[in-house]
């Protein structure tokens, strides 16, 4: 009701200041379709005003993480009428609250289209401006491979292969394989720099023995040879079908000798029987994933949860709830620093762009990598705004813990001390948050401090 009462206020002002209004004084016919009218004597037109403007943004259909937080409340909660008028979309919402991707970390996927980056983050920056290697071959339900001209492979051309034979090529889908055991894939000589590459993308699909134990190698300028010591071991299946695709990612920077510049790659299948597969594409991936995802995607809960009052969808998602919390406030620092501090590569935000003294652009690919969705600022580092976004539904997300305890017949279990080691993280980030981030001489919060303890302010001061 909160939410109504705001924008209301603010709507009021904001028609109070249009000049001519002309929007006619009586209820168009739509209201009886079941969307709810604002009666206000005297303020007729500004509240069909209102009505229309809330109209708007009565039925996005989107499955974007993003945009949770503002499209959920927007849509569920106009319930009145015999069916309740947001029936359409709350039975759209419901599920793709309960589907979302989250990894087995409990990090909450963007829930994007086909990109060149991190398969659970932002679409981009590609392979190809990242400083990164790639080869595609199929274009196909991939918009940014024609937006960046990206080449197109049709063959193992170039690349070193070892019992593997192309059985076709298929615009659609990819190179179709027929491996032999054992087999490997070695692509090309590259020259990229693992501080852009943090990740590898395999784009594939198919079925390797289930005792299959493929792995990663690579080599470097300084390791030109292939050892065991540098193995990254995968798994034998692809990755869950995320709309169109089925993406491996490969996390290659955890691996400590994940150094220097990489020179080759080789995908070793571990295959000890035959098998088919279809290979789309690898490529190195910055990090792209966002911070603030698991924030967003438990207000979208939240309000979910608080709109229609669904015990069901609660109980169903109260897991899913409390994996995607836990990531939050275990890896950002949330106790440990008192703010949000995102230890991503890429993610300590020093600029990746400088101008020099004689004003030509310096570049550092692999630094200032995408933190939010203000998407072209690099943020991260000491996170003004994770910090901000994780504040509001960690409170939202204590309430509800104290209401479990309160409703055994949800039965769902009570974890003990959890509402209450919420709220002291939500009290430390307000406290420190408020402290570190507050720049006196502005008169204002800077947006966060970055790997080299410089603070960044992208406001004015009027």
């Amino acid at each position: 009701m909160n939410l109504i009462i705001r924008l209301l206020l603010a709507a009021g002002c904001l028609f109070t200041l249009l000049p001519g209004a002309t929007a006619a004084t009586t209820p168009s016919s739509d209201a009886t379709q079941g969307f709810p009218e604002f009666i206000v004597s005297g303020q007729e037109v500004a509240m069909e005003r209102l009505r229309q403007l809330f109209m708007l943004h009565a039925s996005p259909k989107t499955y974007g993480t993003f945009d949770l937080p503002y499209l959920v409340p927007s849509v569920l909660w106009p319930a009145i009428g015999p069916n309740g008028s947001a029936a359409v979309m709350r039975k759209l919402y419901r599920p793709a609250l309960l589907k979302g991707k989250i990894d087995a970390e409990g990090y909450v996927s963007s829930n994007q289209h086909r990109g060149h980056a991190h398969d659970d983050g932002w679409s981009f920056p590609t392979w190809a401006r990242a400083g990164g290697a790639g080869w595609l071959f199929s274009h196909a339900n991939d918009p940014y491979a024609a937006m960046f001209n990206l080449p197109l492979f049709t063959s193992l051309a170039g690349w070193e292969t070892n019992a593997v034979t192309v059985a076709a090529c298929d615009p659609n889908t990819g190179l179709q394989l027929a491996l032999g055991p054992n087999a490997s894939l070695t692509c090309p000589a590259i020259d990229v720099d693992t501080l852009a590459t943090p990740f590898i993308a395999i784009d594939w699909h198919g079925a390797v023995p289930a005792d299959a134990k493929p792995f990663l190698e690579s080599t470097t300028a300084v390791a030109p040879g292939f050892s065991a010591e540098r193995r990254i071991a995968l798994s034998p299946k692809p990755s869950p079908l995320l709309y169109d695709r089925q993406v491996t990612m490969v996390a290659a920077s955890r691996h400590p000798l994940w150094t220097g510049r990489i020179t080759r790659l080789r995908v070793n299948f571990g295959n000890p029987a035959p098998a088919r597969i279809v290979f789309r594409s690898p490529h190195t991936a910055v990090d792209s994933r966002h911070p603030v995802n698991n924030p967003h995607w438990l207000e979208g809960c939240v309000d979910c949860f608080d709109w229609t009052t669904d015990v069901d969808f609660f109980c169903v998602n109260i897991a899913r709830m409390r994996q995607a919390t836990d990531f939050a406030v275990h890896k950002f620092g949330l106790a440990q620093h008192g703010v949000a501090v995102v230890p991503w590569v890429g993610h300590d935000d020093r600029p990746g762009l400088i101008p020099g003294p004689d004003g030509k652009k310096q570049i550092f690919p692999g630094r200032g990598a995408g933190n939010d969705y203000w998407d072209l600022l690099p943020f991260g580092g000491q996170d003004a705004f994770l910090t901000l976004a994780l504040h509001h539904p960690l409170r939202r997300v204590a309430d509800l813990e104290e209401q479990i305890d309160l409703h055994p017949e949800w039965y769902i279990p009570a974890i003990p001390n959890r509402a209450k080691s919420l709220r002291e993280v939500v009290a430390q980030l307000q406290s420190e948050g408020s402290k570190k981030f507050w720049d006196e001489g502005k008169g204002r919060f800077c947006r966060w401090i970055d790997g080299d303890g410089v603070a960044h302010d992208y406001g004015s001061q009027s």
